[in-house]
């Protein structure tokens, strides 16, 4: 079994009554969507499905992927055919319909550069004409120098801060936004949309992360 399988495989999601839909996610798609009402949406990587319940009281028909078993048992809807175990980047997207929204958030930094253009591909296989593919991943931890909190933003402590990862033990990768639509482009989709986010990780202000999304259209 790889590093990041070994990760995953047996993590416990967070109990859903303690989580709540993403915001980011939600004020991105409302942005690039005119409805989620009967809209066919695959997660992959869904963990314990709060965005996908989110989804489905917005009116869509949800579906899910994830390679962690718990993540099934985490995840109360009435059709569980709709979830799936699947590793996605190395097997084919386990569903034979035609979706209006695939996204994955926080999913693509544990896949290697080919098993990111196999899931692009593949994605694009499983999209409707006029689907959208949207990926969420981390571009860059960064660690700053200490600051005042009363200070306004000063810019100049990001140039000159020191990027290292803020969870060290987790395996994931940064991802440049040029991999991504370069590999989006191979297959011919197109990014229509992107929304990038500074946020600190700590109760300091010292360190930050910096997160993207960017949407694809054939």
């Amino acid at each position: 079994m790889d590093e990041v399988s070994n990760y995953w495989i047996n993590f416990k999601p967070k109990n859903i009554k303690e989580s709540c839909p993403n915001l980011s996610l939600f004020r991105f798609l409302g942005a690039i969507l005119e409805s989620f009402e009967d809209k066919r949406i695959l997660e992959v990587g869904f963990n314990n499905g709060v965005d996908l319940l989110e989804c489905k009281k917005r009116g869509a028909h949800i579906y899910g992927t994830d390679i962690n078993p718990n993540a099934l048992k985490s995840i109360d809807i009435k059709d569980r055919n709709n979830l799936k175990i699947s590793k996605s980047g190395k097997e084919p997207l386990p569903f034979n319909i035609q979706f209006d929204l695939i996204y994955t958030r926080d999913t693509l930094c544990y896949f290697t550069v080919e098993e990111i253009k196999f899931f692009i591909n593949d994605a694009k296989r499983k999209l409707k004409s006029d689907g959208i593919l949207l990926i969420h991943f981390i571009e860059k931890d960064l660690f700053l120098e200490s600051a005042n909190p009363i200070d306004d933003v000063n810019f100049n402590l990001f140039k000159n801060g020191t990027f290292k990862s803020i969870h060290p033990e987790n395996p994931f990768r940064f991802i440049t936004s040029y991999e991504l639509i370069n590999s989006a482009k191979e297959v011919n989709l197109n990014l229509f949309a992107s929304k990038r986010m500074i946020q600190s990780y700590d109760l300091k202000e010292e360190q930050f992360r910096v997160e993207r999304y960017l949407a694809f259209k054939g």
